[in-house]
């Protein structure tokens, strides 16, 4: 392989080397296990060493954790040379009074210009919250002109909203944490997942994204509802609802429904919406579904994993015929073994359970699930 063309040789390197997506942080592989695999390949010849230290895409991939030497940031950082950075800071992790992490981030945040991809966690919950230096923000204040991806994920208090201005981000994955968004349009956003409203600041904010957001095709919707909204609070949603449109919102993902799902399905204006998705459903409050009128493309619901299959039978008895109709359903169940001599009562249960849904509905598919992980 010495004697490949360098650019040819590069590419190899590059495909042996992928960098890891933003929802596989340490799963696919730590950077530890990158800067293995990048030296033992180093090994090999002089004329790989020399290659690898000259292909600046291995190199821009930067983990940041509690053992992250300083100099290996800087190193990245050199070798990288210009080209876009994937960035991932696990803070719950970090010392943040140490000398070394206040100039491995403040190295971070000189190139911010050349992120791509950020994932950063926090601690998960308020009883884990780390004291933060005033020094230290989520989000470096400055226009991120190329990043494209990102995940905020972990706890974070509402008074201390990480500002984040990246007028080009194409998704953005909220999860535990709400970002303040500071650039005045999103043109490019496609794919947004953030928590179900539960008060009216966050059917604002959804108001405030869905006019920033044109192009939108994506959205999810995760975390219980609210029990604790009043009349007057729901009555004030469904009218910032109604000044709400999605003009090119495709498909709608929800982890529950309940009280706010209710608000949103009822004054939902998605006129290019086709699917609607609901996660782990188990829930004796009914339900509706967008209405033929405002959403004229809606044709398909999904059931995933494995919901609750008596509770889903009384949720879409209570609809109205009218509503169905036209619409293809999909339910994902778990496969139940059955026992060597006889079938158990769960089973049975299930069985009858999708008699039924196969006698009241013409098009519904069964999608059996080994796990609870589903695409």
């Amino acid at each position: 392989m010495d004697r490949l063309p360098p650019e040819l040789l590069s590419s190899c390197f590059e495909s042996l080397l992928p960098i890891p997506t933003c929802g596989s942080t340490s799963v696919y592989y730590s950077e530890n296990n990158r800067v293995e695999i990048i030296d033992s390949l180093r090994l090999v010849s002089k004329a790989w060493n020399q290659r690898i230290i000259q292909t600046p895409n291995i190199w821009s991939y930067v983990e940041l954790r509690r053992d992250t030497p300083f100099g290996h940031v800087q190193r990245l950082i050199e070798r990288s040379k210009a080209v876009t950075l994937h960035i991932r800071i696990m803070v719950h992790d970090l010392q943040l009074d140490r000398e070394e992490t206040k100039s491995a981030i403040a190295t971070l945040w000189g190139e911010a210009h050349r992120w791509e991809t950020y994932v950063v966690t926090t601690p998960s919950n308020s009883a884990e919250s780390i004291q933060r230096p005033a020094w230290f923000k989520l989000f470096p204040s400055v226009n991120l002109p190329r990043l494209r991806e990102v995940w905020i994920m972990g706890y974070n208090r509402s008074e201390v909203l990480p500002e984040v201005n990246a007028p080009r981000v194409k998704i953005l994955v909220e999860f535990g944490v709400l970002a303040r968004i500071t650039s005045s349009s999103l043109l490019e956003l496609y794919a947004w997942q953030t928590k179900q409203p539960t008060c009216l600041s966050e059917w604002r904010r959804l108001g405030s994204m869905s006019r920033m957001s044109p192009n939108l095709a994506e959205l999810r919707l995760v975390s219980k509802p609210s029990t604790d909204e009043t009349l007057a609070d729901s009555q004030e949603a469904r009218m910032i609802m109604q000044d709400i449109t999605f003009p090119s919102l495709k498909r709608l993902n929800v982890t529950s429904t309940g009280f706010s799902t209710s608000i949103l399905f009822s004054t939902l204006r998605a006129p290019k919406l086709a699917a609607l998705v609901i996660e782990k459903y188990d829930s004796d409050q009914p339900f509706s579904i967008p209405s033929r009128s405002s959403c004229p493309n809606f044709s398909y619901i999904r059931f995933k994993e494995n919901p609750n299959l008596s509770a889903l039978r009384r949720a879409v008895s209570a609809l109205a015929p009218v509503e169905l109709e036209g619409k293809r359903m999909e339910i994902e169940v778990k496969p139940l073994e059955r026992g060597p001599r006889r079938i158990t009562a769960e089973i049975r249960e299930q069985e009858e359970q999708m008699f039924w849904f196969e006698k009241s509905f013409t098009d519904i598919t069964w999608i059996r699930k080994h796990s609870e992980s589903s695409s």
